[in-house]
């Protein structure tokens, strides 16, 4: 009898699991899919680097490996390698590649942690951020 309340339980959990990916449920930290604009996305979400984020209002917001990008229309978790770029043409609207990194200005403001140099918020410690 154990084994049967066993098996059953380990069915409904399989079943469960199905059921949130056919209908598009999924886990994670709010990333769902591409996007082409803002209206794409789930509440709470922007669109960003052609991917739906997760809003954010400081670093602590946004999983591990991830920081919080201002940009003009929001501010969303994105990885180092969403920020890389050779010139501004490859950051998100808003901001600018400045030393390789996609960064706000500071005209948008900075984040908690973040100081302004050479107009670009810039992660407290880091120390060559203009060059």
């Amino acid at each position: 009898m154990k084994r049967v309340r066993t098996f059953s339980l380990f069915a409904a959990g399989l079943i469960l699991l199905g059921c949130g990916t056919i209908l598009g449920i999924e886990s994670g930290h709010g990333e769902s899919g591409p996007c082409a604009s803002d209206d794409d996305c789930e509440p709470g979400h922007a669109c960003l680097v052609g991917q739906c984020r997760a809003s954010c209002d400081s670093e602590s917001d946004c999983p591990a490996a991830s920081t919080c990008l201002i940009t003009s229309g929001s501010r969303s978790c994105v990885t180092a390698g969403d920020l890389s770029c050779t010139d501004s043409s490859a950051c998100p609207a808003g901001t600018g590649c400045v030393s390789g990194v996609c960064r706000a200005p500071c005209g948008i403001g900075c984040l908690d942690g973040q100081d302004c140099v050479d107009n670009s918020c810039v992660d407290r410690g880091e120390s060559d951020a203009g060059n």
